[in-house]
């Protein structure tokens, strides 16, 4: 079995091979079902899948950056899930469940100009392409997310990730602090 490297670090084989594809995904998880690429890591629990339906029927609390999060005084019930997305997290006084994070210069900027790392508990949520730069993601507490096998395209936009995260989580119901600077209020996120 002849397995190449991409440049953005994946694997991959040059032509249908039943006996290579049944053993890399075996190991690996593939990067979507029509290709014949495979993401470097192996298959180790760090994927957004096996998180569907682990908060379902709960309240979910989603944290912008808007304005409006400076007056927000009010914590969280426990029985709450709660997200946070990018810089978000240097302004709560509480650990949230889960950090969003997907721009590079944000997650560079958290790690190496604020020294943040996320507290127990927390689960950060990122791209694939995005998980080889958090320093601790052996831990379990990073989760990746490529394309949905159950056809769920996810978007690329931190906001729009949360969403369709708290979807995925099975949310009943939506609280969204923050969002002030939402200006189409006609679109459509998850």
């Amino acid at each position: 079995m002849l397995v190449r490297t991409s440049k953005d670090g994946t694997l991959w084989i040059p032509r249908n091979d039943p006996a290579a594809e049944g053993n890399l995904d075996t190991e690996r998880h593939r990067v979507r079902d029509t290709e014949l690429r495979w993401l470097p890591w192996k298959r180790d629990g760090h994927h957004i899948e096996k998180l569907y339906g682990e908060h379902a029927g709960k309240r979910g609390v989603l944290f912008g950056k808007g304005p409006s999060l400076d007056s927000y005084k009010i914590l969280p019930r426990e029985t709450d899930v709660t997200v946070a997305i990018n810089e978000t997290v240097l302004c709560l006084p509480f650990d949230p469940t889960f950090v969003v994070l997907i721009d590079v210069g944000v997650i560079r900027n958290l790690f190496d100009n604020h020294g943040w790392r996320p507290g127990p508990g927390t689960t950060v949520i990122t791209r694939w392409d995005r998980f080889s730069y958090f320093p601790w993601r052996d831990d379990g507490g990073v989760v990746y997310f490529t394309y949905d096998r159950r056809g769920c395209r996810w978007n690329y936009a931190s906001a729009g990730t949360a969403i369709m995260l708290m979807r995925a989580l099975g949310m009943m119901s939506l609280v969204m602090v923050g969002f002030d600077g939402l200006t189409n209020r006609y679109s459509t996120y998850a």
